[in-house]
């Protein structure tokens, strides 16, 4: 009989479809932290690293790249670590009084052809 669809089809590549294969050179996985769960579970002036999230429950490994949004608000003047700050949770910890330091880079580097 005639083959079918699904087999002449190709499979679904790129980084914009759900089931894609990850390409892992070129692909990363972001964890995504808000402002308002470093408001709730951090001190005043405190240090927050990328192990200090993951022993507050906010981050679930040290190896995957943390990125700080701006969801909620932020009132305290926090020393955030991260991989990423978006621009207003960058503008929001600052206003606050808190200082943005960056860790690493996002996307790690291409391979050399």
């Amino acid at each position: 009989g005639q083959m079918p669809i699904q087999v002449r089809m190709r499979k679904l590549r790129g980084p914009n479809m759900k089931k894609s294969m990850p390409f892992e050179p070129f692909r990363t996985h972001t964890q995504a932290v808000n402002l308002q769960d470093l408001e709730a579970r951090f001190e005043s002036g405190a240090d927050v690293t990328i192990e200090a999230l993951v022993a507050h429950g906010l981050g679930t490994r040290k190896n995957v790249p943390v990125k700080v949004l701006a969801k909620g608000e932020i009132s305290k003047p926090l020393t955030v670590h991260a991989h990423g700050f978006s621009a207003s949770a960058k503008a929001a910890i600052e206003a606050a009084g808190g200082t943005c330091v960056m860790v690493g880079s996002e996307a790690p580097s291409t391979p050399a052809p």
